[in-house]
């Protein structure tokens, strides 16, 4: 007589395989060294460029108080999978995303709706920590979006399928956390990718845009410096035609210095006068120490459109005669030309805001351009 004997192989925590298949067709970034992200990396990690991504998320650390001892070496936080993906011709959406082997529904009993399948409290409060995790990455590196969400298997897609929040996480001291998106999608789809090893090219297909959110800091400063990204470049490329000349013996006239980083100083001309026009004074005189300047929604759009106008205006400048840059009329027409259209800083360039900035720029013309 003979026998056969019959393997099965499968998983009583699928939970695991639905993971896996988000984090590998969405790409997640997790294990990518940070040196290997977009945008390169600020000063404050430059130190840390060969740490992974999931590694810069602060451990628990535990103390005994007699004798003193402590262990800092322990699981932390770990989301499923991050996401970095181009939302514009040069902007990124950092996303933070949770695979949830759900289903989630909504059922009407006794004329009033409640939800089932949905994921637990600790689910909902770990993915807010996600993200409160990264915020410093995230602002630090000039990350323009954000999403956190979650995503579902179902069998046909439903990207813009809902969100959960929990208000007292929300708002955080001085931080404003993303709502949760709920994403459904297309399970047979996903595996089907999976299998044939194909990654999604196309993230926008898959989720909802609506649920991108720019990233606020509530520090205005930051934002200023956030948006200096806009005229690195310009001042990169100065730095590397100024060693160019200092390799060839030539040498270098400060104000010809000042003239290679103009766009960096025409910014930090209109941003003390920016600051008084939206705030009603300047936060950063010493006479206003004890004041606060109030969080505006979109001084974020405004910190990028002064970076865009420094950039135009740097570019008039440069193309004006000497006769011309003494002529104030002029400059004040350029300065209403490069603030025209700028929906959130137009207002900049009339009235006394317009006379201030004339005054600034023309001294900046005397000192460095004539």
């Amino acid at each position: 007589m003979s026998y056969q004997n019959f393997s099965l192989y499968g998983t009583n925590s699928f939970n695991l395989v639905w993971e896996k298949v988000c984090a590998e067709n969405f790409g997640s970034v997790l294990d990518k060294k940070l040196y290997e992200l977009p945008l390169g990396l600020s000063e404050d990690y430059e130190a840390s460029k060969n740490e992974k991504l999931i590694s810069i998320i602060d451990k628990p650390q535990w103390h005994k108080n007699n004798p003193y001892i402590t262990d800092g070496k322990v699981d932390t936080l770990k989301p499923d999978l991050i996401c970095i993906y181009p939302c514009d011709d040069t902007e990124y959406c950092f996303g933070i995303y949770d695979a949830k082997y759900y289903c989630i529904e909504f059922n009407e009993i006794n004329g009033k709706y409640k939800v089932t399948g949905q994921p637990g409290v600790g689910d909902v409060t770990k993915q807010y920590l996600y993200q409160l995790a990264y915020d410093d990455f995230i602002t630090k590196q000039g990350y323009k979006y954000v999403q956190n969400m979650f995503f579902c298997p179902q069998e046909s897609a439903e990207p813009d399928y809902g969100y959960v929040d929990m208000k007292m996480l929300h708002n955080i001291g001085d931080k404003t956390l993303e709502n949760i998106a709920v994403v459904k999608l297309c399970a047979e789809d996903m595996y089907d990718l999976y299998l044939q090893s194909e990654q999604i090219t196309d993230i926008k297909s898959y989720i909802p845009s609506v649920a991108i959110k720019r990233v606020y800091s509530t520090n205005f400063a930051n934002r200023m410096m956030a948006y200096l990204k806009g005229i690195t470049k310009t001042s990169q490329e100065a730095q590397t035609k100024m060693e160019m000349k200092s390799e060839r013996g030539k040498l270098i006239h400060p104000k010809q210095i000042k003239r290679e980083l103009g766009a960096k100083l025409i910014y930090d001309v209109i941003c003390p006068i920016a600051t008084g026009a939206f705030y009603g004074f300047n936060p950063y005189e010493k006479e206003y120490g004890n004041m606060v300047a109030e969080d505006m929604g979109n001084s974020y759009e405004k910190c990028e459109q002064i970076a865009d106008v420094a950039i135009e205006i740097e570019k008039h400048i440069k193309e004006l005669s000497e006769q011309e840059l003494l002529d104030e009329a002029v400059v004040k027409v350029i300065l209403r030309q490069c603030f025209d259209g700028k929906e959130d800083i137009s207002s900049m360039a009339t009235g006394n805001s317009l006379d201030k900035l004339v005054e600034k720029v023309m001294e900046l013309i005397r000192e460095v351009y004539l």
